[in-house]
């Protein structure tokens, strides 16, 4: 297994943050939109075939991961519907309530502790500050009420391309105007993010404790907040 190199805070020029399972704790928000659905679906038998879809959807993002040139912010319905035998519009409209729009209520109580400070810490460092994400991030980052210097989404159009392929931190980089080296790329998962970063030629972080690198690894935003004021 790769691993990066190490680094020092005084060679980070910009932060780059996942959004799902980094800015917010996904497995409490996962628990939330169980109980929903459930709530939902339980007494209406003739719609059960629309869970399917949320599995499906997630599924086919899974297996483009690293594509690009994927046109995904219309194919990702396609494949779904290819993958259900449900319609594209059922599908679009069972995605956007479930996915996009429903969890959008509860993310502010999910956020992970920590994570405001930590930007604003950044932004006094004079370390720019950015979000790469496989999904639609600005409704979310709104709900959060975090602010950044840059957002992409892998469904944006100069983006179009899933994780771990690095087109997206590339873009970034290029846009905030800071060498891709010296990003940091901040994520939960390793062969999203931290391949995503590796393919870049960027450092990164993942938030937890597991893994064997442990140097790769931060526990929480608290503790990378105080390593900041330490390092800089």
């Amino acid at each position: 297994m790769t691993t990066q190199r190490r680094f020092s805070w005084h060679e980070v020029g910009a932060v780059v943050f996942d959004v799902d399972g980094t800015l917010y704790r996904q497995a409490m928000l996962r628990a939330i939109m169980i109980r929903n659905l459930a709530a939902n679906y339980a007494f209406r038998p003739s719609r059960w075939n629309e869970l399917r879809i949320l599995s499906a959807f997630r599924a086919q993002r899974e297996l483009h991961a690293g594509q690009t040139l994927l046109q995904l912010a219309t194919n990702q319905y396609r494949w779904t519907s290819d993958a259900t035998g449900l319609s594209v519009e059922l599908v679009r409209a069972v995605v956007r309530r479930w996915i996009l729009q429903e969890p959008l209520r509860y993310l502010r109580r999910c956020t992970s502790p920590g994570v405001s400070a930590l930007i604003a810490t950044l932004a006094a460092k004079g370390i720019k500050t950015a979000v790469l994400s496989d999904y639609p991030a600005e409704e979310k980052l709104t709900a959060l009420g975090l602010s950044f210097d840059y957002v992409a989404s892998a469904t944006d159009s100069v983006i179009d391309s899933l994780k771990p392929h690095p087109h997206g931190l590339e873009v970034i980089a290029n846009r905030i105007k800071v060498p891709v080296a010296a990003c940091l790329m901040l994520g939960d998962r390793r062969d999203r993010d931290g391949e995503c970063a590796i393919r870049a030629g960027a450092m990164y972080l993942l938030l937890g404790t597991t893994g064997r690198d442990r140097s790769s690894h931060f526990s929480n935003f608290h503790a990378l907040q105080s390593e900041v004021n330490h390092s800089l």
